[in-house]
């Protein structure tokens, strides 16, 4: 186990910059999900650490010892690709043992570590097999026990589990997490996708065209975002935003002017911010009530309505701006029709013009309550 520091790190590709001088530090055991959308860096940013990447500027230290020029053989660390990456004329427990192998360890010594990862992994069934036998989430676990074998100091994940169907993803998601409490092991993981990042982090670190946005645990990110990108991306489905015009403003609140004319009061951190006259207001799709009885009652027109069984997604249009209401799975809501909606003040999230949040941080439990989980997850 290590831990892991970058220190203001860059990645240039000739003129083209592409990694912004990041600083981040990663705790021993710690497991650290990079998420972001597609072209923000996460995977460029795993590469370097892993070494197939060149650093341009700045430091890697892992376990206190700077590997920045080391070359990726001798850093400590092992890497998990997109794709399974086997070699189909070998079994699994040579697939397995192959690195090892390499590095011309005893047999006595390979063998050992292979059945050992084999039974972590559940693979001791499948040893004799060649990769055409195995289904997805059964080639993603040798990949896996590759890397195990290795005993690294720091595992590395590059989007695993974008090949596997559904219902496979969620099975190696609860896999991988089991296999990390068992290990104790610092992972650094990275996928596009936040439901992954929420259900799997210690700490998440969001990345947005090569620079981080935030960093935090899971429910720190979604109940106090700093920026409107933060706010957008985690959760699913994702916030809704309406644009609202500033009619007062106070040492520590907003009088706000709402798309269809309603006026409400806020409390906002603007002590040194400067006159506004307008801001954004944010509400999870899951904060908005399926009944007119909540602090600001609202009327939407009806467009689409999802029943997927527990829960019920809800696509309207509010003062002609697209809404989503997360609502029961019993809901009678009906495409076509004219609904009342409602939600409290304490729920909203309110940005400035440059998308900064101005709410105060909100306490953050040590455990997700379950109906917070379920609603993230």
């Amino acid at each position: 186990m290590a831990d892991l520091k970058l220190t203001n790190v860059f990645k240039r590709y000739g003129e083209v910059e592409t990694i912004h001088g990041i600083d981040l530090d990663i705790q021993d055991g710690e497991f650290v999900v990079f998420v972001g959308p597609s072209g923000c860096g996460k995977s460029t940013l795993l590469r370097m650490i892993a070494g197939l990447e060149e650093i341009s500027e700045g430091d890697l230290h892992i376990d206190g010892e700077c590997v920045t020029s080391v070359a990726a053989s001798r850093r400590g660390v092992a890497m998990v690709f997109q794709s399974y990456a086997l070699y189909p004329h070998m079994s699994v427990r040579e697939n397995m043992a192959f690195g090892l192998k390499m590095a011309k360890k005893p047999k006595a010594e390979i063998k050992r570590r292979v059945d050992e990862a084999a039974q972590i992994l559940q693979l001791e069934a499948l040893l004799d097999r060649k990769p055409k036998a195995l289904s997805g989430g059964q080639r993603q676990r040798v990949a896996i026990g590759r890397t195990i074998v290795r005993n690294p100091k720091v595992f590395l994940f590059d989007e695993p589990l974008s090949n596997l169907d559904a219902e496979l993803r969620v099975q190696m998601r609860v896999e991988i997490a089991k296999l990390h409490a068992q290990l104790k092991n610092t992972m650094i993981y990275v996928t596009h996708d936040q439901t992954e990042a929420m259900t799997m982090a210690d700490k998440i670190v969001v990345l947005r065209a090569g620079n981080i946005e935030q960093v935090g645990t899971p429910l720190e990110l979604y109940l106090n975002p700093v920026n409107e990108f933060v706010a957008g991306f985690i959760g699913s489905p994702r916030m809704n935003f309406f644009e609202c015009n500033v009619t007062g403003q106070s040492g520590d609140s907003l009088q706000l002017c709402l798309p269809c004319g309603r006026e409400v009061e806020l409390e906002a951190d603007i002590s040194n911010a400067p006159p506004m006259t307008k801001v954004k207001l944010g509400i999870r799709p899951e904060h908005l009530q399926e009944e007119s009885n909540g602090e600001v009652p609202i009327g939407v027109d009806v467009d689409v309505v999802e029943h997927l069984g527990g829960t019920t997604y809800v696509y309207a249009r509010y003062a002609d701006k697209e809404l989503i209401l997360q609502a029961g799975g019993l809901s009678k809501i009906q495409p076509g029709q004219r609904c009342d909606l409602s939600f409290n003040l304490d729920r909203c999230h309110l940005f400035d013009c440059n998308g900064k949040s101005l709410r105060s941080a909100k306490p953050v439990p040590e455990k997700a309550p379950m109906q917070l989980q379920a609603q993230v997850g």
